[in-house]
């Protein structure tokens, strides 16, 4: 949920140190860019046009899976192309909303950001499509919640169905 237009906003990044990159997804000026560090050079991939909307919802994703890179917006593809540099593997922290701890000020993320993951393998088209409706909120409750004494601690439980 971008709120407001930059020049170059993070949304998340793992690096160990300052000019040095495992990876980062970023927007720039609305368009999405994956990149990702040999430890020689930055492997930079961008869409070709401004795809990210302002003050919406939206569900990013970066896949590399060894030979392609690829970019989802709300579970289309928006970008593919091949790449086969190896990225660099060194141990790095993971930062949400800012590219680097040393510099705390820099592309940072201007609006909200939920539901997060890292995975280490390359999730397949059908598995984001799978991924970003199953947070979409369309559970129908019925009934009442109930409390279940559970040892002297209440379970609250909620029935719910699709």
């Amino acid at each position: 949920f971008p709120s407001h237009d930059t020049a170059i906003a993070t949304i998340i990044s793992r690096r160990p140190a300052v000019f040095q990159t495992n990876w980062a997804i970023r927007t720039e000026s609305g368009r999405l860019s994956f990149y990702f560090g040999t430890g020689v050079t930055w492997r930079i991939h961008t869409t070709a046009t401004a795809i990210i909307t302002l003050n919406e919802w939206q569900y990013v994703v970066a896949t590399y899976d060894g030979s392609t890179v690829r970019m989802f917006r709300n579970g289309v593809e928006v970008y593919s192309a091949a790449e086969t540099a190896i990225p660099w593997t060194g141990a790095g922290r993971v930062e949400i909303g800012r590219i680097n701890e040393a510099l705390p000020d820099r592309e940072l993320w201007h609006g909200f950001l939920d539901e997060v993951r890292v995975s280490n393998i390359a999730r397949s088209p059908a598995w984001i499509r799978a991924s970003l409706h199953s947070g979409n909120d369309n559970l129908l409750t019925y009934g009442m919640e109930e409390r279940l004494a559970i040892g002297g601690a209440f379970l609250l439980m909620q029935l719910a169905t699709q």
